[in-house]
């Protein structure tokens, strides 16, 4: 195996990946759209009874009060199942860039191995390569527009409106420490505060958790679905997707693993 040989198989496997990713974030703006006429509709609904409240008192009884309520569950149910496939699309196109980045990682590390490469040749490439893939981090499954900047942690105030029962499904919420690598959300009840949020879906915590070994990782814990994981965490070291690509990790991994060595 040699340089050309990895760069020319690479790009081959590659050819059909942007057709992949452009497919999947067509059906992302399509839900989006579908998203946002539901919480539009839901809210005129609920404007609606408001309206009558203010006009007629919160004793008088709106006469399709009952109606305009089944309605909106209506409408918070598929809002739901909206957001829920979103997160399933999203983590498909983690897991298709994910997969290209792990073998390539691997094959690279066999080449410098080797000595058929140096470790330095590769740092202009893979800065670019980090910055590239910072823009295709899924957005959090509660933003159902233009994303934002997402804090490390953060934790959602409670509210009674109706817009705010969309912003994510609801899941009983635990906060993981790092004191394992990998974690239930059963474990968890008793540590933490509740409703922070976590990964790259910036859900709360939920199902099996493993933590990212880099201490500067900005989600820290992740879902095992959400980086492809299986029931059995990895032996050894394990970095999330993010953290992989960054240079200063890889640089940081490779003169721990030749001190180990």
């Amino acid at each position: 195996m040699d340089a050309a040989t990895v760069l020319e198989q690479y790009t081959q496997d590659l050819s059909n990946l942007p057709s992949e990713l452009a497919h999947l974030l067509e059906e992302l703006r399509y839900k989006d759209m579908s998203l946002y006429q539901i919480r539009k509709r839901a809210q005129g609904k609920d404007n609606q009874l408001h309206k009558y409240i203010k006009q007629h008192g919160s004793l008088v009884k709106h006469p399709k009060e009952q109606q305009l309520y089944s309605k909106i569950n209506e409408d918070f149910t598929k809002a739901k199942a909206l957001q829920e496939e979103k997160i399933l699309l999203s983590n498909t196109a983690l897991l298709l860039i994910s997969k290209h980045l792990v073998r390539l990682e691997s094959d690279i590390e066999k080449l410098e191995s080797e000595g058929l490469i140096a470790p330095d040749d590769m740092i202009d490439e893979d800065k670019n390569m980090s910055d590239g893939m910072s823009s295709l981090t899924p957005v959090p499954p509660s933003q159902s527009s233009t994303p934002g900047v997402i804090p490390k942690k953060r934790q959602r105030n409670g509210a009674s409106r109706t817009q705010s029962k969309f912003e994510s499904p609801p899941l009983s919420a635990s906060a993981p420490t790092r004191t394992h690598r990998k974690k239930n959300a059963s474990e968890l009840n008793q540590t933490g505060e509740e409703d922070e949020l976590y990964c790259f879906c910036q859900q709360v915590s939920f199902g099996d958790m493993i933590a990212c070994d880099n201490p500067d990782c900005k989600y820290e814990w992740f879902h095992y679905d959400c980086v492809g994981l299986t029931a059995q965490p990895p032996s050894g070291i394990w970095y999330c997707p993010d953290c992989k690509n960054d240079q200063s990790v890889r640089k940081r991994d490779r003169k721990k693993k030749k001190v180990e060595a």
